[in-house]
């Protein structure tokens, strides 16, 4: 289960954004929506402990992650929290299989290339393995960092804005691929946008206003 307690964040220069609580159970799937400038990928990023709030507390399960730090934190974000940024993180100078065992390793588990290979075959790309990002087009990079983040079995995923630069087809493409593989691992979804096209497939909304 993922509880946030209502959390204030503060960037150098700039007034404190405000972000409301959050619950959702295990297994649930859900959508962050507003403008651009509300504060959805800044509350991802504190969810996922890329970024420490002033005040509020995020936990997953038994764990108050808004307490972790260092290693401790990376560890557990890399084995419990699967993260699909707006931006296609794929580390060019390793192949897309080198991409998913370097999760594992990362996260402190074991390097299993087999995993890694059944990941990359449930979405479709298991012909990739030895390929380099910037070889990859859009769509199949994009279901790369799907496995990427799915691979060492989450309890959450958390997409920003996953379908922003994408036609209709392949942004039901990619929900629908969020979707089943958020259920494949029983994990939490939690998908930041303001794609109208998202609501079609998920019922759970939050909605967030602007900034201040």
């Amino acid at each position: 289960m993922l509880a946030v307690e209502p959390i204030e964040v503060q960037y150098p220069g700039s007034a404190k954004i405000a972000l409301p609580s959050l619950q959702l159970e295990a297994g649930e799937h859900c959508l962050l929506l507003g403008p651009s400038g509300c504060g959805k990928t800044t509350l991802l990023h504190v969810v996922a402990g890329l970024l420490k709030p002033v005040r509020g507390t995020v936990h997953l399960d038994e764990t108050l992650v808004t307490d972790l730090r260092g290693a401790e934190l990376d560890r557990f974000r890399g084995r419990h929290i699967g993260i699909i940024f707006q931006r296609l993180h794929l580390i060019p100078s390793l192949n897309v299989l080198q991409n998913l065992t370097a999760a594992q390793y990362c996260a402190g588990l074991p390097v299993e290339e087999s995993v890694a290979r059944s990941t990359l075959a449930k979405l479709g790309v298991e012909n990739k393995v030895h390929v380099f990002p910037a070889e990859l087009s859009q769509g199949q990079a994009q279901r790369v960092t799907i496995a990427r983040a799915i691979v060492n079995r989450p309890r959450l995923i958390l997409a920003d804005e996953p379908t922003s630069s994408l036609d209709d087809a392949n942004a039901l493409l990619v929900l629908d691929l969020l979707l089943t593989q958020a259920r494949d691992c029983n994990a939490t979804l939690l998908i930041a946008t303001h794609d109208a096209r998202a609501k079609a497939v998920i019922e759970r909304r939050i909605e967030l206003g602007m900034a201040a």
